[in-house]
């Protein structure tokens, strides 16, 4: 598996962090010029910051969950399969391994879909081998995880749709 290209070797980095949560901050600097032009009032404050809670709770728990579950590792992908790098130790998991693919996602980040909450930028992809494990790949190891996996031809994709994905 000589000569991956750069964009498939998945791993978490502090830009995919950003990316999965970027939600969030869009959402606190919305609510920090709305709470300026209303000169701060209590009422506003009370309001939005419940709403802004109530909101990024939840994204805050599944990035965490994501962490745990991909920090660590590094993953290459190529058109033979995926190679699992953890603590130095190396996996290849060829195609001919996997028994399909699931992408679990958002509806409304799908197809140029605006994810209007927190939580519905985080999303994973399940790969599913002939021996009954899984490996779960997540946002935060790439923003674009089923795009690149797509590079495993000939490999079954299903798609779920669910609103909390969690792992």
């Amino acid at each position: 598996m000589d000569g991956i290209r750069e964009d498939r070797i998945l791993k978490v980095t502090f830009f995919h962090h950003f990316v999965a949560s970027y939600s969030t901050f869009l959402l606190a600097l919305i609510f920090g010029a709305i709470l300026y032009l209303v000169h701060f009032n209590s009422s506003f404050v009370v309001v939005l910051g419940i709403f802004f809670i109530i909101d990024t709770l939840p994204a805050l728990y599944l990035h965490i969950r994501y962490w745990i579950k991909n920090g660590g590792k590094q993953y290459k992908v190529d058109s033979n399969g995926i190679i699992q790098i953890r603590k130095n130790e190396e996996r290849l998991i060829k195609k001919s391994d996997i028994q399909k693919i699931i992408v679990t996602k958002s509806a409304s980040s799908d197809k140029g879909g605006i994810p209007i909450l927190s939580i519905e930028s985080y999303y994973f992809t399940r790969v599913v081998l002939k021996t009954g494990e899984d490996l779960v790949l997540t946002c935060l190891v790439s923003p674009k995880i089923d795009k690149v996996l797509r590079n495993l031809n000939g490999v079954l994709f299903e798609r779920k749709k669910c609103f909390f994905c969690f792992v």
